[in-house]
């Protein structure tokens, strides 16, 4: 986290799992809600990006030439009725979400859901909505990472279980934008109606080029506060002992560099980066190294990502950023762009 002499300012961001939507193992949320002849998908994709279908007893037989989709839904454990589930064609988690031929259904008293009939191919969600929240999760092992489903004709795809996990939890301390000392520093929430146990994330200001701290990302916690352990202290501590002087010829670098980067934004409007040093790290344990992104958040110009339409393997992200004041023109790109990738070839891996 970035620090000067003058102290600190920690931002956290907390989001709530209840039950068996956390559970690193998904199968451990299935236990004894699944028939003894029932198999689901293991939620993980193989080395093509592709979710296979598990098995199970089907509860209709598709129509000749055509599939079924056929899961469950849980929360907290239990499973959760009336929960609306899209299968869809098409899936940009940056730009309006199910696309193409989208297929819906709702589960039924026991959790369940049949989207009947779809045609047989590669489609690129399945989502489960968050009760009556905007909010929605995949049917995958993470809670923000979408995957390829095969489907295929004349039989009835078995999709993993989707495990509910709720996002309005309400931070006690510290505060947004608080000032607070290097030792001790606890992390406490307001206690969440039956919570099984709870998640949470801190992420650094990276404009001074602090490196996340991933043993804080997606950290599980059973209380409702947590107190951090001695490496993010000692990163504090060594930020707390850079010099006012040091301090401020940073400050003025970036300063001086917003204004060489004025002039070359006149003639390059959009300019486009790797997102990150590599491809998407696989699991929820990171989220990758975030040096790349670095420059503009120190910088203040307006950035975003959109994911390159590769063949296989996990996602690469192309970073657009532009002038200061400039947001619009970067989603214009990001639109124009993303567009262009839907409908060409995808790119292979070397």
């Amino acid at each position: 986290m970035s620090a000067s002499a003058k102290g600190f300012i920690v931002t956290a961001l907390l989001f709530i799992a209840l039950g068996s939507g956390c559970k690193s193992s998904v199968e451990r949320g299935r236990g004894s809600a699944n028939n003894a002849n029932t198999k689901a998908s293991t939620a993980k994709p193989d080395d093509q990006g592709i979710i296979h279908s598990g098995s199970g007893e089907e509860k209709e037989k598709p129509v000749a030439g055509k599939a079924n989709v056929q899961g469950k839904v849980f929360y907290n454990e239990k499973p959760a009725a009336n929960i609306e589930v899209k299968l869809c064609e098409k899936f940009s988690q940056y730009f309006g979400g199910c696309s193409g031929q989208i297929f819906n259904a709702k589960t039924d008293a026991g959790g369940e859901y049949l989207i009947r009939n779809v045609p047989p191919g590669i489609y690129e969600g399945l989502t489960a909505k968050v009760f009556d929240t905007p909010y929605y999760v995949f049917a995958t092992s993470g809670f923000v990472a979408s995957a390829k489903y095969m489907i295929e004709a004349d039989q009835t795809f078995f999709a993993p279980d989707s495990n509910l996990f709720k996002s309005d939890l309400k931070l006690v301390s510290p505060k947004a934008g608080a000032r607070i000392g290097a030792n001790n520093i606890e992390v406490k929430w307001e206690s969440y109606t039956d919570a099984a146990y709870y998640k949470f994330s801190i992420n650094p200001d990276s404009s001074s080029g602090a490196q996340t701290n991933y043993d804080y990302i997606n950290k599980r916690v059973d209380g409702t506060s947590y107190v951090l352990d001695q490496p993010l202290a000692a990163l504090i501590r060594d930020g707390l002992k850079i010099s006012q002087e040091k301090y401020d010829e940073a400050k003025q670098f970036v300063s001086d560099s917003r204004v060489r980067m004025a002039e070359i934004f006149k003639s390059t409007p959009v300019i486009l980066t790797p997102a990150a040093t590599g491809p998407a790290p696989l699991g929820l344990s990171t989220t990758g190294d975030p040096k790349m992104n670095a420059p503009w958040t120190a910088l203040g110009t307006p950035a975003m990502t959109i994911p390159m339409p590769m063949a296989s393997g996990l996602p690469l992200g192309l970073q657009l950023t532009a002038d200061l004041g400039q947001d619009s023109r970067v989603l214009r790109a990001a639109i124009h762009l993303q567009e262009r990738f839907l409908a060409g070839p995808k790119i292979s891996q070397a």
